[in-house]
């Protein structure tokens, strides 16, 4: 009986270095976060170092089609102080970008497979590479004809003028920028999806027409405009970002068992 019990296959030990209490999780865990604030904090600092160049970047598109009234219009004597404190968040969010994506990265590694590991930093760095590429086609592309779109009703017609408002501005363009940054990220969403065996590329392929249509539908809920113009410029992108996705789940489906 000895015997047996000895001869028996053992079940595999875990490393009890790689072991952590629910509270060791939570202590790493506040330290990660701690240095996230920090780095925000360092990216406020040099957010707000750079907010007045900001704005007037924000105001180029603007600018083009009104050169003889380049200016917006704060409603009181706050608003402008608070468009400037949002912009200057939003500008301390994408400089410490890198550095909170290597804290998201330190926190969850020792968690990982060896080949996760290989793939986690690649993606980390592609969903900051999209997410500006999106932001950028947004400001180039997308911004100047929906402004000239709208701005251009009071010319045809001749008979008022618009006042724009400083904060209705800010959230379009921030509405506008992070939109498209977002919708940019789309093939990296459907690769993970086709990578951990949940939908296979087969999938995507057979209802294209129905996420086509939802595509649509989508770009007129999220565009801060209701032009047509915008919401193809949003739903095209979107088309050829699906089919990009469709033929990166292929190189890497995984099905389920």
């Amino acid at each position: 009986m000895a015997e047996s019990e000895a001869s028996a296959p053992s079940e595999p030990e875990l490393d009890p270095a790689g072991e952590m209490t629910f509270m060791e999780h939570l202590a790493v865990l506040r330290r990660h976060v701690v240095r996230s604030l920090l780095w925000f904090s360092i990216g406020l600092l040099v957010g707000f170092g750079f907010v007045d160049r900001a704005w007037d970047a924000l105001m180029i598109p603007f600018c083009d089609i009104r050169p003889d009234q380049c200016y917006v219009y704060p409603r009181d004597m706050m608003e402008a102080l608070w468009v400037y404190l949002k912009l200057g968040a939003l500008l301390a969010f994408f400089v410490a970008l890198p550095a909170l994506f290597a804290e998201a990265w330190a926190f969850v590694a020792p968690g990982l497979y060896a080949h996760e590991k290989k793939i986690a930093l690649p993606f980390s760095l592609a969903v900051g590479v999209l997410f500006a590429g999106g932001a950028a086609f947004g400001f180039f592309v997308v911004m100047p004809p929906a402004l000239r779109f709208f701005l251009g009703i009071a010319a045809d017609f001749g008979s008022f003028t618009y006042l724009v408002s400083m904060q209705r501005y800010f959230s379009f363009c921030a509405t506008l920028l992070i939109a498209f940054g977002t919708v940019f990220e789309l093939p990296l969403v459907m690769m993970l999806l086709s990578m951990a065996g949940f939908v296979s590329p087969r999938w995507f392929a057979r209802y294209r027409r129905v996420m086509y249509f939802a595509m649509l539908v989508f770009s007129a809920v999220v565009t801060p405009t209701t032009d047509p113009v915008t919401m193809l410029l949003m739903g095209g992108p979107m088309v050829v970002l699906y089919e990009i996705g469709i033929l990166l789940g292929k190189l890497v489906y995984r099905p389920r068992a």
